[in-house]
């Protein structure tokens, strides 16, 4: 026993060893500009992304107080396919199949099973978590991942059932804890090592049914991983950017900004009074021949109303280039830099109604001259803040 639990006790230490000087020297290269560590959120994975498939082999044993078996003597299989859903969490289906030999001198075991073989079937279900993708962020090309996981099953036994009567006891439920050490070798291929134990009644070891104690079966596997088909995940482009200490100096600065736009809105607003309080000229032309220059607005990142500043630039131009019979048309765009391509499509739309309903009922349109159109998220200019507009001409 004590060499069972020296020897598992050495393969942890050095697993854990091993991923802490890994992960340690790969998380150099998965920093933002800021040093910190680069995490999601990731776009959702379509059904047939990120599937993999296992196959592996190594050794097992089994303790119990009574029934003894051979010290790693035996020999464990495994096949799995799974998924991962995010870049931290998945799943798997599992087959495990294990083979012991009895020790002789094992108490409590039924006569007819000392001269045979353990063999044994495990159907299981694991659930996974990534813990160098949850804690180091998501790296494609990281070489070593640490992936713990429970699992619960339903173990066949052949050759070794235990008996009452006429009644025999050969299936049990299991459960338990592993610990997946995953070493990239290429896009699609990983190398695996597996540490797993298994928790079960010990009657299925083939123990009269007077006892009711629990068995545990630990393994240790490697092999390889195939990942099928697409098996990176793409972050979320629009992530939002770190917020920055915010300084006394920031403040004042400002402040002062604030201040000089409330000027110059003031400025605004008088203008706006002169020429809605100017008296109308007459002019007499023969025919009209000017046609306005088109009027662009701008708007706040996400918002669908105009500031105040940008309702007198749009009074000004209406006051001096349109009539209750101007035919106008009213585009609206959002940046296609922020927000996914549906959002932006709502909000040009919201915009270029916003304008036609000032249009109409703040300057005198008739509704059917005003027509719309929404552009969706566009990346006409350079500057992002520079898209989100709505256009009159």
């Amino acid at each position: 026993m004590s060499r069972i639990k020296t020897i598992l006790g050495a393969v942890v230490i050095a697993t854990l060893l091993c991923f802490s000087f890994s992960a340690n020297a790969q998380e150099n290269n998965n920093r933002d500009e800021y040093g910190r560590v680069v995490q999601g959120p990731y776009l959702t994975n379509r059904l047939g992304d990120n599937w993999f498939i296992g196959l592996g082999a190594g050794i097992n044993t089994i303790l119990d107080s009574d029934v003894k078996f051979k010290p790693f003597g035996g020999i464990a299989t495994d096949l799995s396919i799974g998924k991962w859903f995010t870049p931290s969490v998945g799943a798997r289906l599992g087959w495990r199949g294990f083979k012991n030999s009895y020790d002789p001198d094992a108490k409590y075991l039924v006569p007819q099973f000392k001269d045979s073989k353990f063999t044994q079937t495990y159907i299981h279900g694991d659930v996974l978590w990534n813990i160098s993708n949850a804690f180091g962020g998501y790296k494609e090309t990281r070489t070593w991942e640490f992936i713990p996981y429970a699992h619960f099953g339903y173990l066949l036994a052949s050759g070794t059932p235990a008996v009452k009567g006429d009644k025999i006891y050969d299936n049990e439920y299991g459960a338990g804890f592993g610990l997946i050490n995953d070493i990239r070798l290429g896009d699609h291929t990983d190398f695996f090592i597996d540490i797993s134990g298994i928790i079960t009644r010990d009657v299925i070891l083939g123990k009269h049914l007077h006892s009711h104690r629990f068995a545990l079966l630990p393994s240790v596997t490697a092999g390889l991983v195939f990942n099928l088909g697409r098996s990176n995940f793409d972050r979320y482009a629009s992530v939002a950017p770190p917020v920055l200490p915010f300084t006394e100096a920031d403040y004042n600065a400002l402040k002062s900004k604030l201040s000089g736009l409330e000027q110059e809105n003031a400025n605004l607003k008088n203008r706006v009074n002169e020429l809605e309080n100017r008296k109308p000229e007459t002019v007499y032309v023969d025919k009209i021949v000017s046609v306005p220059m088109p009027m662009t607005l701008f708007f706040d990142i996400g918002k669908s109303h105009l500031t105040k500043r940008e309702q007198s630039h749009l009074a000004l131009y209406a006051n001096e280039n349109l009539t209750p019979d101007s035919k106008v048309k009213v585009t609206g765009a959002a940046d296609s830099a922020t927000g996914t391509p549906a959002f932006n499509q709502k909000l040009s739309q919201k915009r270029a109604e916003y304008v036609k309903d000032l249009l109409v009922k703040k300057y005198g349109l008739a509704p059917e001259n005003v027509t719309i159109e929404a552009l969706g998220g566009i990346a006409k200019f350079e500057v992002p803040a520079e898209n989100r507009i709505a256009v009159v001409e």
